[in-house]
C-alpha cells in the first residue's frame, strides 16, 4: 500500500485558524474558551509548496580537477574539503605512518564513511583495523584514472548500512573513451629535495561493433622530505612558535634512582659516579627527534586497470572489471628507544658498571636510544586485486545488474634499526 502524504505550510495554518476563531467569536457574547477542535489527517492539498531550493548533498570533483589541482592521489583533494576532518590514516603520516589513505568523513572513523568504486562497494573497507583493506585505500588509485568523484554526506545508511553513516565517497573511473592519452608530469621543490614524477596512459579500442575495453595504467614516485630540512620542522622544540618542547623524555644517559630523575652531565659518556649526573629539567632536557625522521616520506605506486563491455542483446551485456595496485612506502622514525624494565633491569642493577654511590636497589630506570643501529625505518609494500564480473541489462523501464567480486590485499613490511621487532602480517 502507497501512503501519500502533505505538508501544510506553518504560515498557512495560522491563517485557517485565525480565520476560525474569528468566525466562532462573531456568533458569540462574552468572553468564551475556543472550542476544541477534532484532528484531521490531511492527505491531499493543492497549496504551493515552498520552492525554495534543497541545499545541495552531494559534492561532485571532476577527474580534471584532480590533476588542475596537482592531486595525484585522489585523497589529497578530499582532505581540503570542509567535512573531511578529525583523526585518519594519512599517507604522510611519518611517524609510523603505512601509506594508507581512507576517508574519514565529520571524523566518524573510517568505519562509518562507505566507499564505493563505480557505484559498486570497494570491498575491504576498515578491514584491517587501522589498515584500510582493498580499494578504501584510495592511495591505491591514481587520479589519472578517475572521471569523477561523488561524496554524499548524509542520508546514506538509508541504503547501505551502518558503514555509511558519516557518508558515501563513490570513484567514478573512465568506463568509457575513444582513443589514446599519455600523461607525464613532474614536480619539484625549489631546494630539489621531494621531487614528484608520474607518467600514465589510458587508451580506449572497440574490438568489435558490440566490445568495448579501456585499459589504464601508471606509474608514480615521490622522494622523501626528512623534517631536519625545513626550519619550521627541523626542532621538536616549539616554543619559540607559541608552543611546548616536544622533544621525547627518551634518551641515552636519563636515568631513575629512588624515583628522581637524573641525566648525565655535558661532556660525560662513562660515569664513575652519581656525581656526574644532574637533575633532568622536564622542559630544556628533551631528544630532538626530527633530526632523524621523514616529514615526507617515500611513495611509489604502479597499477592497471581495465574495464570491459559486450553487448550479449539488446536487453543484456556481459561486463567486467580489472584493478591491480603495488604500493612501495618506505617510513621511519628517529632511533627507537627503550626503557628498562623486568628482568632488564634486573640485570642493569646487578652490572658491574653500575655508577659507585647509586644503591642498585635504588636504580629504578634507565633510557636509552639506539643510535648504533641507525634510525628506525620501515619499508612496506601493499598489492591490492579487485576483480568484478557481471551481467547487467534492462527491461521497459527497469535496469538490473549482477556480479561477482573478488578482492585481496597483501601488507608486507620490513623494519630495520631496533633491536626487537614484532611484525604482523595483513591479509584481506
Amino acid at each position: 500500500m502507497t501512503t501519500l502524504s502533505f505538508r501544510i505550510p506553518i504560515r498557512t495554518a495560522l491563517i485557517l485558524f485565525g480565520l476560525i476563531g474569528v468566525t466562532y467569536a462573531k456568533g458569540q457574547t462574552g468572553v468564551k474558551e475556543l472550542a476544541a477542535l477534532p484532528t484531521y489527517n490531511i492527505t491531499g492539498t493543492q497549496l504551493a509548496g515552498n520552492e525554495a531550493p534543497i541545499a545541495e548533498l552531494v559534492t561532485t570533483i571532476e577527474g580534471e580537477q584532480l590533476l588542475q589541482w596537482s592531486n595525484l592521489s585522489p585523497i589529497a583533494a578530499l582532505r581540503d574539503l570542509p567535512f573531511f576532518y578529525g583523526n585518519t590514516n594519512n599517507e604522510n603520516d611519518s611517524n609510523g605512518g603505512s601509506g594508507s589513505a581512507g576517508v574519514n568523513l565529520f571524523g566518524l572513523g573510517k568505519q562509518s564513511t562507505l566507499t564505493l568504486i563505480n557505484g559498486r562497494r570497494a570491498g575491504g573497507s576498515a578491514a584491517f583495523g587501522i589498515e584500510q583493506g582493498g580499494f578504501a585505500d584510495l592511495n591505491l588509485i591514481s587520479s589519472n584514472a578517475i572521471r569523477e568523484i561523488q561524496i554524499a554526506r548524509t542520508g546514506t545508511s538509508v541504503a547501505y548500512g551502518s558503514d555509511a553513516i558519516a557518508g558515501t565517497v563513490n570513484v567514478l573511473l573512465h568506463d568509457w573513451y575513444d582513443g589514446q592519452k599519455v600523461d607525464a608530469t613532474y614536480s619539484d621543490t625549489t631546494d630539489g629535495d621531494a621531487s614528484e614524477k608520474s607518467l600514465s596512459f589510458i587508451t580506449g579500442q572497440q574490438l568489435s561493433p558490440k566490445t568495448q575495453l579501456v585499459l589504464f595504467g601508471n606509474w608514480y614516485q615521490r622522494n622523501a622530505l626528512y623534517a631536519r630540512d625545513r626550519a619550521v620542522s627541523a626542532d621538536a622544540d616549539r616554543r619559540s612558535q607559541g608552543g611546548q618542547n616536544q622533544g621525547s623524555e627518551t634518551f641515552p644517559g636519563r636515568i631513575s634512582v629512588d624515583g628522581t630523575q637524573y641525566i648525565l652531565r655535558d661532556g660525560i659518556n662513562i660515569p664513575s659516579d652519581q656525581s656526574d649526573y644532574r637533575n633532568w629539567d622536564t622542559a630544556e632536557d628533551r631528544f630532538n627527534f626530527s633530526s632523524q625522521a621523514p616529514a615526507l616520506p617515500e611513495f611509489e605506486r604502479k597499477n592497471l586497470m581495465a574495464q570491459i563491455e559486450h553487448e550479449l542483446s539488446d536487453q543484456v551485456s556481459l561486463w567486467g572489471e580489472l584493478m591491480y595496485t603495488r604500493n612501495s612506502f618506505s617510513n621511519g622514525t628517529a632511533s627507537a628507544p627503550w626503557s628498562t624494565s623486568g628482568a632488564l633491569l634486573t640485570a642493569t642493577r646487578n652490572s658491574p658498571h653500575l655508577p659507585t654511590g647509586i644503591a642498585p636497589a635504588d636504580l629504578n630506570q634507565v633510557s636509552y636510544r639506539n643510535f648504533e643501529l641507525g634510525p628506525l625505518l620501515v619499508d612496506q609494500s601493499k598489492e591490492a586485486w579487485r576483480n568484478l564480473i557481471g551481467l547487467k541489462g534492462e527491461v521497459d523501464l527497469w535496469k538490473w545488474e549482477t556480479a561477482l567480486m573478488h578482492t585481496k590485499t597483501e601488507l608486507n613490511a620490513q623494519f630495520s634499526g631496533s633491536s626487537r621487532i614484532s611484525v604482523t602480517a595483513l591479509y584481506g
